[in-house]
């Protein structure tokens, strides 16, 4: 109870909070010691050492992380001693000890990485965003060092793991000089990382050189809290009619003076302003488009215009990106020319330069027809279906059934869909239209819709080998993204009266990876396609790990609800360009964004709402 009580006062910014802190650890470790538990002294010593650090008992710390950490690992408690070592990295960090700092951090990740493949997969996701801490330490310390291979290496780790191994479990990591032999001349690969909120580090690879950039503009982002994320969590800016400095903070009431600047911004405070950033992208009212502006400029202040010389000669810029960033897209972002990213650079994405390096490896042939496209999709009617989930207890028990399914293969989960509230949907005219237009521009193009847009219907066409015959796949129908359960990420299907035999009309992210595709791109015009869950050291899993398991080189998934009378025309410039014009699907999805820009008939497509959801990824 007292090592709970410690560590629920241990991260206060209010210094008597500090104090209670280290009198209820230091009373919970002498406890331990007395009782000569040595999994009850691990569990508090691994907060009374930072109880006894923030008291300026540096040193004494420090030989207890150490010798506990030791303790662990000759008891083969593998978590606690990796929590241990990437604590010890932290503190050596703090000293501005980079060296001791690496050696910790690269402890914490040789003891992760040892035991990752002992897990099984939905257990080494979980661990591996519980251990992403120590690569995140690990890159910073590489970057105050001046180590480039390490840090590219470590950025590359701590990304697609579980991608990586469903595309090819006997992949090795690449190196950094492989990936500069891959990329072209006109091309940049930008690695990014988040360190702290608020902190970026990006490692610019072209075919001739390697330069890592660290920014952290903490005036912008402290501006940023006064002007967005407080008023968003109703903190005031003013306590009696006196507005509080940059550094100082109202809680409870009382006026906070923090140590020094990085303390006032949050992660918190970076989490909500990137939810305001996707909602401002989301949001076609004109009253919010200076907000908009405003926010795009600074993201790209934040993450481009530091390495601006680097990327002024490049055509392309490839982006991989971690944590939140997945969420937003680049090329909507405004220079300081008052352009969009798009309208200066080709622009997409790759979850990590190992899948990109493995995904170069594939060569399909070109005796491919040429699109299969699937739109107008029919549903039931819309109802509210009352969720049956009633507390913690009975979500977990339908999560361990959709893993049981799931692992044993049982692939209709229509009871855990009711009770999670799935049910019907409006029908999507636009997306009958959608796929009407491609068959004008793709004239040997096949499309299915309505009752031919079946889940078995894709099945069925899946193991005729007839999926993995086409060029482009299409899909036009609602989408979704789970993050409380990543493995329900998927599209619906068209939903019969009399339902579709043994499917439950959603084709969810794990059938989808079990297809066999082989197709230059799938398109999914569908709402919020491109999100799913984010873990550390893997990036959103979800529809876009799924299409890229089943075959696909690249996807072209959303980011947002759509709009559809923008999305048909978006999608037939795309089509447009690649089968009209023979582009490249880089260029036919770059160009199409920059046709929507300049459209004279209609300025709402010009607004970054319509066109910057759709993102590029793969190849």
């Amino acid at each position: 109870a007292e090592n709970a009580l410690g560590q629920y006062y241990l991260n206060s910014v209010i210094p008597n909070q500090r104090t209670k802190a280290f009198n209820y650890l230091k009373s919970a470790h002498d406890k331990a010691t007395t009782f000569g538990d040595k999994t009850l002294l691990s569990s508090v010593n691994s907060n009374y050492a930072i109880a006894l650090w923030q008291s300026g008992k540096k040193q004494e710390a420090k030989l207890l992380v150490n010798t506990t950490m030791n303790d662990d690992i000759l008891q083969k408690k593998y978590v606690d001693a990796q929590l241990l070592a990437n604590n010890l990295g932290f503190m050596s960090f703090i000293e501005k000890d980079y060296t001791n700092a690496s050696t910790f951090f690269k402890k914490a990740v040789n003891i992760t990485e040892n035991h990752r493949k002992e897990i099984k997969p939905s257990a080494r996701l979980a661990m591996m965003n519980e251990h992403s801490s120590a690569y995140g330490g690990l890159i910073m310390s590489y970057q105050k060092t001046n180590n480039l291979q390490g840090l590219f290496e470590t950025q590359d780790l701590n990304r697609s793991r579980l991608l990586r191994d469903q595309l090819n479990k006997k992949i090795k990591p690449t190196t950094l000089q492989a990936v500069q032999q891959q990329l072209k001349p006109h091309e940049a690969l930008l690695y990014y990382s988040l360190a702290g909120p608020g902190e970026m580090i990006v490692t610019v690879i072209t075919n001739t050189r390697a330069k890592a950039f660290y920014n952290y503009p903490i005036n912008d982002w402290l501006f940023i809290k006064k002007q967005y994320t407080n008023p968003m969590q109703k903190k005031p800016n003013s306590i009696n009619g006196t507005l509080v400095a940059l550094d100082q903070d109202i809680i409870d009431n009382h006026i906070v003076s923090y140590t020094n600047k990085d303390q006032a911004f949050k992660t918190k405070d970076f989490d909500v302003y990137v939810n305001f950033t996707q909602d401002l992208f989301k949001n076609n009212d004109a009253k919010y488009d200076s907000h908009l502006k405003t926010v795009s400029k600074h993201w790209y202040n934040f993450l481009l215009k530091p390495i601006e010389k680097e990327i002024a000669e490049k055509k392309t810029l490839i982006i991989s990106g971690e944590k939140a960033l997945n969420y937003l897209p680049f090329e909507a972002f405004i220079t300081n020319e008052n352009k969009y990213l798009i309208e200066k650079f080709n622009v997409k994405y790759i979850p990590s330069a190992t899948v990109w390096t493995s995904l170069a490896s594939r060569d399909y042939t070109n005796k491919r027809k040429s699109l299969l496209a699937f739109g107008g999709a029919t549903y039931q009617n819309p109802k509210k279906l009352e969720s049956k989930v009633r507390n913690t207890e009975s979500l977990f028990n339908i999560q361990n059934n959709i893993e049981f399914k799931i692992s044993s293969n049982k692939q209709n989960l229509s009871t855990e869909l009711n009770a999670l509230g799935f049910g019907g949907a409006n029908y999507l005219l636009g997306t009958l239209k959608e796929v009407q237009q491609l068959k004008k521009i793709v004239t040997d193009a096949t499309i299915y819709t309505d009752s031919q847009m079946k889940e078995s219907d894709i099945k069925r066409l899946n193991i005729s080998g007839e999926l993995a015959n086409y060029k482009y796949i299409h899909l036009a129908t609602h989408g979704f993204a789970s993050d409380t359960f990543p493995q329900l990420s998927g599209i619906m299907m068209t939903q019969p009266n009399n339902g579709d035999g043994n499917e439950d009309t959603f084709l969810l992210a794990h059938e989808i990876a079990n297809l066999n595709l082989k197709a230059d791109i799938a398109i999914l015009s569908a709402c919020e396609t491109a999100l799913g869950k984010i873990y550390g050291g893997e990036g959103v899993n979800g529809l876009n790990s799924a299409l890229l398991t089943a075959g696909a080189n690249s996807t072209l998934l959303s980011l947002w609800p759509v709009n559809d009378a923008g999305t048909m025309v978006f999608m037939t410039l795309v089509y447009q360009n690649l089968v009209t014009y023979n582009q490249s699907t880089e260029d036919a999805v770059c160009n199409a964004k920059r046709a929507m820009l300049t459209n004279t008939q209609n300025i709402f497509f010009t607004k970054p709402t319509i066109w910057a959801p759709f993102v590029l990824s793969g190849k």
